[in-house]
């Protein structure tokens, strides 16, 4: 992983990150101050989400070392449409609400 993070007056400001793993494809960004308030946003593509679940309910029927390697990260392809679900994270660490929506733009 690799971004830049800047710290304004005790504010930790994190911008977009693409995270590309064997588990997935997400997008992550947000803020965290001195007092432990977070505001998070993830962008997670549904095919993740759906394929996420369904392990979850019937498990993986594949061996774990077959998923795991290089080729086996998720990538999401750029030239195809993509539908994204999309996750916000507002409070503190020990007491944080998770809801629908997208990061609001700042005018």
């Amino acid at each position: 992983l690799q971004n830049k993070i800047d710290i304004d007056n005790g504010k930790i400001i994190i911008p977009n990150m693409t995270i590309e793993s064997t588990l997935g494809h997400i997008e992550f960004s947000g803020t965290h101050d001195s007092n432990h308030n977070i505001e998070y946003y993830l962008r997670i593509p549904w095919k993740t989400v759906k394929k996420a679940s369904w392990y979850k309910v019937f498990g993986n029927k594949k061996k774990v070392d077959s998923i795991y390697g290089e080729e086996n990260i998720v990538k999401v392809d750029k030239t195809k449409r993509t539908r994204y679900l999309n996750l916000k994270i507002i409070g503190t660490m020990d007491d944080y609400d998770i809801s629908l929506g997208k990061k609001k733009n700042k005018k």
